[in-house]
């Protein structure tokens, strides 16, 4: 356990080291005075629990870490779509454990809860009627985030999210590929494309086929439901954030998403941290609520419907 602590520190050392002292200028370097591995046990500190920090010089350090954080990811791309190699690995596994064909990742939405914004604090409350913004998380089968989006106020519903998200306005430029049938997951929410399967609407009315392919593609969606579960239990502040400064909070998450995923990558231990189980259900407790009258109605254009019902009609069945 002590050893992986040490691995996941030696990497952010290994990626920072040039860009933090890059990054520094002489009078900055003078004001706070401490070595990248002390701020980066700081950043891992804070967003490990939720302990308050009360030193303006600590809050100093941790954006500054936090900045360089999104600075590694850039040069390396710790949170990236996949390539067309790593995606056929990430089909396969998920047709291996799933039963279904094609996909690269599932997507679907999380609380993070905050204290009251000083302006329009209203739009964030969500729900459960508490104050939040949203995390849009794209997961592979490794529950690896592949794309992340953050900071929309909890108010907002998941369908818009992801039309507000970057992943959606980079498909129609073709920036994605979704080359050779490939799509990533949804729930009800989200509307029906050929780059994206959700389930059938439960009108009472569906046939065994179609019955069959939700419960797979139910089982197939899990891992981002894992992934914020094992993101939240690591890294606790995503429970609670105290700062009400915007910028900051996004900052925040978004360090989280990346230091998850470098965890994942140097197989960081957690059995003994916090219980899994546990943090599912909390997770399923807090997850964004769709209401039946809200169920996306946009059935999907004829291409991506034939393709959903060509995938249910070819699935193994389980029920």
């Amino acid at each position: 356990m002590e050893n992986d602590r040490k691995q996941l520190l030696s990497l952010v050392l290994y990626f920072g080291h040039e860009l933090f002292f890059d990054s520094s200028s002489d009078e900055e370097t003078e004001e706070i005075k401490i070595s990248i591995d002390k701020g980066c046990m700081i950043m891992i500190w804070y967003l490990g629990n939720l302990e308050s920090l009360s030193k303006s010089t600590c809050w100093a350090v941790l954006y500054r870490m936090c900045k360089l954080l999104l600075e590694i990811n850039a040069h390396h791309q710790i949170i990236a779509l996949p390539s067309q190699a790593k995606a056929e690995t990430i089909i396969g596994k998920f047709k291996r454990r799933y039963g279904m064909p094609g996909i690269i990742g599932a997507v679907d939405g999380t609380h993070i809860r905050i204290n009251a914004p000083k302006e329009h604090h209203c739009s964030y409350i969500n729900r459960k009627n508490y104050h939040s913004i949203l995390l849009q998380g794209v997961c592979d089968s490794d529950l690896l985030f592949i794309d992340i989006y953050t900071g929309q106020p909890g108010s907002v519903h998941d369908a818009t999210l992801f039309k507000k998200s970057d992943l959606y306005n980079r498909i129609p430029t073709n920036n994605i590929d979704f080359s050779n049938n490939t799509h990533i997951i949804g729930d009800k929410a989200y509307p029906l494309a050929t780059y994206l399967m959700v389930p059938y609407k439960d009108n009472g009315n569906l046939t065994p086929r179609e019955k069959n392919f939700n419960l797979i593609l139910s089982k197939s969606r899990a891992v981002i439901e894992n992934a914020y579960a094992l993101l939240k239990g690591r890294f606790r502040r995503l429970k609670y954030i105290e700062t009400v400064r915007m910028e900051f909070i996004v900052l925040l998450v978004m360090s989280a998403t990346i230091l998850h995923n470098l965890c994942i990558l140097c197989d960081d231990k957690v059995e003994e941290l916090f219980s899994m189980e546990k943090e599912i259900l909390e997770e399923r407790e807090t997850a964004p609520v769709v209401n039946a009258c809200e169920e996306i109605r946009n059935r999907g254009n004829v291409t991506a419907i034939q393709k959903r019902r060509e995938i249910a009609n070819s699935l193994p069945l389980i029920i």
